[in-house]
């Protein structure tokens, strides 16, 4: 652009030096030629004119805002609404125009030629690239069911069935399903859409979904399964297929395979490992318990940070609180000493004895007092 700062004047016999006026622009930017038209008044009625031409050649190309454009990249598609800009010495900001696409949902490397004009005829351009990835995992997304058994006293359980809407942005999904944790079931088998649980594995199943899209990349999520029915002594086995049902037995021993539990028959020997779980002479611990403790109690039951204990010995007694798993290992002493008669309040934190949060799940609290022994279930929720 241009604009005129020098204004003509003239000499007047009478009025001197006059300065020249006009009605036209003085600042130009569209290229071309262009008249100014100057106008000399000696304020005495005498005018005259004189024509002045300014040419306007516009020779230099708009240059961009940014020198170089990063590059765009996006997972499974993108579409581009922002262009880059560019200042023209004439034109001011010029917004680029392309003949590439501006939608991309193809994985892979792409070039767009972005063209900056400023409507004289002058024109650059920039290259920027565009980067379509699907590497990204999948979403997996898990939620826990209670069902009931079937016959034979097993249930099968579909991917679906403990699938909370598991994605992929790219594309579509394959579910399967497979154990998770420590729990060991009768049916080890590889991933797959379907699994069968049985009763006798336990009343609480801990399964691993997997979730992979079509570029192979897997995610998991862990759902619990809770299976329907009575568990009267609280060992996770249900009543229709324990062993013995009225007393705690998680380990289901029947050394003798007569279909009764070791832990409904009497044993002489009392075993050496004190965090089995032997219910060596129970008959007799059920006669001492009446007599030294008075009823475990767990609350709130299932618990999420803590739970409350609370028990009545009804005598002064060597008494331990112990904290076992599913599968039969002692995780935490809570208590290991004489106590005094009268009520007991213990408070359990869910941590292991190194002071670790534990897994969520069933967990069995085991009071014993002297020679009486009595247990509680309680479930840990996380």
């Amino acid at each position: 652009g241009l604009t005129v700062s020098q204004t003509p004047t003239a000499t007047d016999q009478c009025g001197g030096t006059i300065v020249a006026t006009t009605s036209d622009p003085l600042t130009y930017h569209t290229q071309g030629t262009h008249l100014i038209t100057w106008t000399f008044d000696n304020g005495n009625g005498n005018t005259s004119t004189q024509t002045q031409k300014v040419v306007i050649r516009d020779t230099k190309a708009p240059v961009p805002d940014r020198s170089n454009l990063p590059a765009l990249g996006g997972s499974c598609s993108l579409l581009i609404t922002n262009f880059p800009t560019a200042t023209d010495n004439c034109a001011g900001s010029v917004t680029a125009t392309t003949n590439s696409p501006l939608e991309y949902d193809q994985e892979g490397t792409y070039a767009i030629t972005w063209n900056y004009e400023d409507g004289n005829g002058n024109t650059s351009s920039q290259t920027q690239w565009v980067i379509i990835s699907s590497d990204a995992e999948p979403t997996a997304e898990c939620k826990n069911i209670s069902v009931a058994l079937g016959n034979n006293n097993q249930v099968n359980i579909k991917a679906e069935d403990i699938d909370k809407g598991s994605f992929d942005e790219c594309g579509t999904v394959t579910l399967l399903i497979s154990s998770a944790g420590s729990f060991v079931f009768s049916n080890s088998l590889p991933p797959a859409p379907s699994m069968d649980l049985y009763c006798k594995d336990g009343k609480v199943h801990n399964l691993l979904l997997s979730v992979t899209n079509e570029k192979g990349n897997t995610a998991h999520c862990q759902a619990t399964i809770f299976l329907e029915g009575s568990d009267s002594d609280n060992d996770g086995i249900l009543d229709q297929c324990d062993n013995c049902p009225d007393t705690y037995n998680s380990d289901q021993k029947d050394g003798n395979n007569n279909g009764t539990g070791d832990a409904c028959e009497e044993s002489t020997d009392p075993g050496t490992d004190p965090g089995s779980w032997d219910n060596w002479g129970l008959k007799k611990q059920e006669s001492d318990q009446a007599k030294l403790i008075t009823e475990l109690r767990a609350f709130p039951n299932p618990f999420q940070e803590e739970v409350n204990l609370s028990f009545v010995l009804n005598q002064e007694e060597k008494t331990t609180v112990e904290i076992f798993n599913i599968q039969g290992q002692r995780v935490h002493t809570l208590l290991s000493e004489i106590a005094p008669k009268g009520e007991h309040r213990i408070l359990w934190d869910g941590k292991d004895q190194n002071g670790q949060l534990l897994p969520a799940g069933i967990y069995l609290v085991r009071l014993r007092a002297g020679k009486a022994l009595i247990n509680q279930k309680v479930m840990l929720q996380r």
